[in-house]
């Protein structure tokens, strides 16, 4: 338990650095946090944030927005930006799916 707060505090401080166009530090932090627990769904939405809307690097996007939905299913930010990565990246097929999935979800 400590540690998931430990991991939660460290994610609101990217995202911070996020906002702050902070984005080299909080791509370092991010992978650091990735390094100490390579399930964090919210690092990983995060991250595939930072490469598909600042660094322009859509596969690496992709892979992590694919990861933030497996371990993060009820986190509904995922859901809009992995959506607007398979569009995006003509994932039609992929992007159904999601979205019949994201239906079930509040806040989608």
């Amino acid at each position: 338990m400590e540690n998931e707060i430990h991991i939660e505090e460290q994610i609101l401080e990217a995202d911070k650095l996020y906002e702050d166009g902070e984005y080299a530090e909080c791509k370092r932090r991010l992978l650091d946090i990735l390094d100490q627990e390579p399930g964090s769904g919210r690092a990983h939405h995060l991250i595939g944030c930072l490469y598909f809307y600042i660094l322009d690097d859509h596969e690496k996007a992709y892979k992590h927005m694919k990861l933030a939905v497996k371990f993060a299913p009820d986190y509904p930010a995922a859901y809009t930006n992995y959506a607007r990565i398979l569009n995006y990246l003509n994932r039609h097929g992929e992007l159904l799916e999601l979205m019949t999935r994201a239906l079930d979800l509040e806040g989608v």
